[in-house]
């Protein structure tokens, strides 16, 4: 069977980013003999955009597998990279559940890591814990804490630091955690809150509803999106062929895209006035 796997999980990085949805049935269903192979590819080093598809549907096969073994490779990721391929990594470790979920929160804590990493771990965490009450008590005790320190050292913050603020901030909104009320409120009083990202009455709207439930981890969710973003992918490439046979129209310039490539905390194309980050980049990306 293990033979199979190592097959099978060298098609998925063949297929370069857009394997077809039943290899990857075909893989969750060689179950714990496709583990250490979809590790190799965790443990590797994404050069390309491929790679990094690939790496995350790697990521998603061993949360959907229930492989807490593993949850280190996955925690790595955190320190090497800092962008949005994290959003799967840390819907992998939400599917591992209780397991993950202190490795996540060593993540929400390490305060060498920019906001998105560790943005991305507390999502981790708080998923990971939607089915134990003693640990989400643990998780919202852990953002509290986390809080309370940036407020006291509300004066010497750079803007990395007022970001995980204020991530800090939307993720106790979002719980309507009732301790943390008070926390909110001295935030925003303390100037530590992007309030392009998040207002006060947006708080209270968040209280006033009595929070939103982290959604329940689900091993195959991802799956069905997947199979729905294959779809399109084909469609497009359909198109795109189409439109390579036409015969080229003289007079008529190359569309190309204008204007430089948005760095994460550029403000925004649209004109919002919110950092590209925090506004269309996961939109732009096809997230």
């Amino acid at each position: 069977m293990s033979d199979t796997a190592q097959t099978l999980v060298e098609q998925l990085v063949a297929a370069k980013g857009w394997p077809e949805p039943q290899l990857l049935e075909d893989i969750l269903e060689q179950d714990e003999a496709a583990v250490p192979f979809l590790l190799e590819i965790v443990r590797r080093e994404v050069t390309d955009w491929p790679e990094a598809e690939t790496l995350c549907q790697a990521c998603l096969l061993l949360g959907s597998l229930g492989a807490t073994l593993a949850i280190p490779a996955l925690i790595e990721l955190f320190y090497r990279y800092d962008d949005d391929l994290l959003e799967d990594v840390y819907r992998a470790l939400a599917m591992l559940g209780a397991e993950a979920v202190e490795p996540a929160l060593a993540v929400v804590r390490d305060g060498s890591l920019g906001w998105y990493p560790r943005a991305m771990a507390a999502n981790a965490a708080i998923e990971g814990s939607s089915q134990e009450p003693a640990l989400q008590v643990r998780v919202t005790a852990t953002l509290r804490e986390l809080l309370a320190d940036y407020i006291a050292r509300a004066e010497t913050l750079d803007g990395e630091e007022i970001d995980v603020a204020t991530s800090l901030v939307t993720d106790l909104a979002l719980l309507a955690d009732p301790e943390a009320r008070a926390l909110i409120d001295a935030a925003f009083e303390a100037d530590i809150v992007d309030q392009w990202v998040i207002e006060p009455e947006n708080v209270a709207d968040d209280y006033r509803r009595g929070g939103k439930q982290p959604p329940l981890p689900s091993p195959r969710a991802w799956l069905r999106r997947y199979r729905y973003q294959y779809r399109e992918h084909l469609d497009k490439e359909r198109r795109r062929q189409r439109e390579a046979q036409k015969p080229e129209r003289r007079g008529t310039p190359a569309k190309r895209r204008e204007g430089p490539k948005l760095g994460r905390n550029d403000p925004c194309w649209c004109g919002s006035g919110k950092k590209y980050k925090h506004c269309h980049l996961r939109q732009d990306q096809g997230g």
